[in-house]
């Protein structure tokens, strides 16, 4: 059998410089003041102030660009546990965090939810980065070890 090599996937390249932090904040404006479906990348180039070209250099759509700012806050979400609560309430707590998170960004959270369930083969590829995360390599991995986690800290009954 043929050795596999897997290349880095397009929108798995790091997003350190300018420009994609412009387009992310840009992104996040525009969604403060219009509907998800009235943004184009081209509006984003311009409130960003880059060029398309640079914007299609970083994100192959506005569904990756979106995809990214989730797996962003995501990663900057605070892991607070408060070890006098119980399990229950530590882990509803949890929940309620990440549950939370876009609470205030109604026009954000409205646009990673359209964002993340696209087919696009970019934000497949940031799925997957939100999902590694977890450790597991499928979703019914993910939620069977999220049923042992909650099922070894909150006692049956």
């Amino acid at each position: 059998m043929a050795d596999v090599v897997y290349l880095r996937s397009y929108d798995d390249r790091p997003r350190e410089d300018d420009d994609a932090r412009r387009v992310l904040a840009a992104t996040v404006d525009l969604l403060r003041d219009m509907s998800y479906d009235s943004i184009t990348l081209r509006g984003i180039s311009k409130r960003a102030g880059v060029t398309y070209g640079d914007v299609r250099a970083h994100f192959r759509s506005k569904d990756a660009i979106v995809a990214e700012i989730y797996l962003d806050r995501l990663r900057a979400e605070p892991l607070n546990v408060d070890v006098e609560q119980d399990a229950r309430e530590r882990i509803a707590a949890q929940f309620t965090q990440l549950v939370m998170m876009l609470a205030d960004e109604p026009g954000l959270a409205a646009a990673c939810t359209s964002a993340l369930v696209c087919e696009e083969p970019s934000v497949r590829s940031i799925r997957r980065r939100i999902h590694a995360g977890c450790g597991a390599s499928t979703f019914r991995q993910t939620a069977d070890q999220l049923a042992g986690v909650v099922a070894a800290v909150v006692p049956s009954g």
